[in-house]
């Protein structure tokens, strides 16, 4: 019995561990439609949020990952956000973000398909 009660709680927390990770995804996708091509780096964060939110089993950073990359003459950096939960697993993988891509701290695209063209 007390095992049982130790699986339930685990789920328990596992569960509400995918619901900040569902809730994080919704938001930041939805702040997606308010970028555009131009916007200043600066105004893409604050439109895109730079707080953690945090449950008692997890916390998410947004931005989640901020990567610098160099293609020939151009240097761009990339600022990752959740946007999915793909499996529920409470990992966060690369399909479940989606790159901003900024040249000179100015917005150029964002999506994975974007990014993988410039590549």
């Amino acid at each position: 019995m007390r095992k049982f009660v130790v699986i339930l709680t685990i789920l328990g927390l596992l569960g509400c561990a995918t619901n900040l990770l569902l809730r994080v995804s919704n938001e930041n996708r939805q702040k997606l439609h308010k970028l555009y091509v131009g916007m200043s780096e600066e105004d893409a964060l604050r439109t895109m949020g730079t707080e953690t939110v945090s449950s008692n089993l997890m916390s998410v950073n947004n931005p989640f990952r901020i990567q610098k990359m160099s293609f020939g003459h151009r240097n761009l950096q990339v600022i990752y956000y959740v946007t999915e939960v793909a499996m529920d697993d409470n990992v966060v993988d690369d399909n479940e973000l989606t790159p901003l891509v900024f040249e000179d701290k100015e917005l150029i695209g964002w999506g994975w398909e974007y990014l993988n063209n410039i590549k």
